[in-house]
């Protein structure tokens, strides 16, 4: 039975991994507001602007199956303290950047530092909790992350119009320290020797092939509305070719960057496919939900960040009830209900677009909210059920790929679409038409 102090330790350390994810879940969401200042002020263009939230999901997508797999090799407290030491200099650098080029740089800096944080806070949690306590473990994980996800456009909106935007990137400062300190003072190791290949070699052609293929594709996709068709072809095709090489590559390594023997699983595939349209969904709200408040419902920062909060609040009551849920009900009926939510949010944001009516988008933002959660607590946990506990490492990791592309392939696809047909109607009905389409896969390949 555990002692009271170790106890306290376990409850301070799922403080700490819930800190951390919540320093990227701010920087997903303080931004959104603030992207029109800053792209007034460094005179950005609109796909310089759409490369600023881009350079650090890119980054971010491509590395985080990496992060989860150095987890499984290497010592997790050191990995995740390197990971807080890159985020923080790189929040120092962004919150100096007097250029668009300058800011991208650091953008793209920081996304490393955060595929090193979000696999590894999920990683750590099974090994420092007993199963019984995993749902209770990861929904106070999520909720408390939340309270960051929630702070973010009101504190972007506050500090934008009242302080300076530099400062959304500063504010990261302080928490990365407490962190450290946290981490320092319990001195948990998480290192399990008896389920790890000790001298397991990192998967590098691999991760080569996963960063070439991302960087193509979504180079080819945002820049296709500026650069003339014979130009963006090529680039498509080297991304898709290159998938096909990492396929190959993949299947038939030791220790391969990323498992395919996991991704034959449907459930498995299903699970991390719904992180992937939560992130669509969410960067395609936070970002161009903004947009549409600032530009064509005339809302200041300062009421853009607090409407925003409203679509976010209810997103931590929705965490909690799903971790009581999730030891009951079935996880299929739980997606699918969260899907059936956001389908309802979007559809009422295309119409806040459509008619310019603010009521409309408020409403469009609590649906949206309420459904989140549905997308990201469930589909972790079933995924982390069906792997060996030296896998939690690359399973967070697969999670986290998934997730985190879906944030880019969403700025590429929604700032490509939002240049060629200037309508927040068509972007939110497009998000619509996503998350319905992704309701008839679950429903057709999750098997409880």
């Amino acid at each position: 039975m555990a002692s009271q102090t170790e106890i306290k330790t376990r409850w301070w350390i799922l403080l700490s991994m819930s800190g951390a994810l919540g320093l990227v879940l701010l920087d997903e969401t303080v931004l959104g507001v603030a992207i029109p200042t800053i792209a007034k002020d460094l005179k950005l263009g609109g796909n310089d602007t759409h490369w600023v939230i881009n350079a650090y999901l890119l980054t971010f997508s491509a590395l985080v199956a990496a992060g989860g797999k150095l987890g499984d090799i290497f010592n997790i407290r050191r990995l995740f303290q390197l990971g807080l030491v890159i985020f923080g200099l790189s929040s120092i650098m962004c919150g100096f950047a007097q250029s668009g080029s300058w800011l991208i740089t650091a953008r793209s800096v920081q996304g490393v530092g955060a595929a090193l944080l979000f696999p590894l806070s999920i990683a750590i949690i099974p090994k420092v909790f007993s199963e019984r306590e995993h749902g209770k473990a990861y929904s106070l994980h999520t909720a408390m992350a939340g309270i960051f996800l929630t702070l973010g456009p009101l504190i972007g909106g506050a500090v934008t119009e009242y302080i300076s935007w530099r400062w959304i990137f500063w504010i990261n400062l302080p928490l990365v320290v407490a962190v450290i300190v946290i981490i320092e003072r319990c001195r948990f190791e998480t290192d399990d020797s008896t389920s790890r290949q000790p001298r397991e070699k990192f998967d590098t052609i691999g991760l080569v092939c996963l960063l070439t293929s991302s960087v193509a594709i979504i180079l080819a996709i945002m820049q296709g509305t500026y650069w003339p068709t014979y130009a963006t072809l090529p680039l498509f095709a080297l991304g898709v070719a290159v998938i096909y090489v990492f396929y190959r590559v993949e299947k038939t390594r030791a220790h391969p960057l990323i498992s395919i023997s996991l991704l034959r699983n449907p459930t498995f595939s299903a699970a991390n496919f719904i992180p992937f349209v939560g992130q669509f969904s969410k960067l395609t709200v936070v970002v161009y939900g903004a947009i549409l408040m600032q530009r064509e419902l005339h809302q200041s920062p300062v009421f853009t960040g607090l409407y925003l909060l409203l679509g976010i609040l209810p997103s931590l009551p929705a965490s909690l009830l799903i971790g009581r849920l999730s030891n009951t009900a079935s996880p299929r009926f739980i997606v699918c209900l969260g899907l059936v939510i956001a389908l309802l949010g979007h559809g009422l944001l295309a119409l806040a677009g459509a008619t310019g009516t603010l009521a409309w988008c408020i409403a469009g933002l609590v649906c949206w909210g309420t459904s989140n959660s549905f997308c990201f607590i469930t589909p972790r946990k079933v995924a982390m059920g069906l792997v060996t506990p030296s896998q939690h490492g690359q399973s967070g990791g697969i999670s986290m790929t998934s997730q985190m592309m879906g944030g880019t392939v969403a700025i590429a696809v929604m700032s490509a679409l939002y240049s060629l047909t200037q309508s927040f109607t068509l972007l939110f009905a497009a998000a619509a038409g996503l998350v319905l389409v992704t309701f008839f896969v679950v429903r057709r390949y999750w098997k409880d």
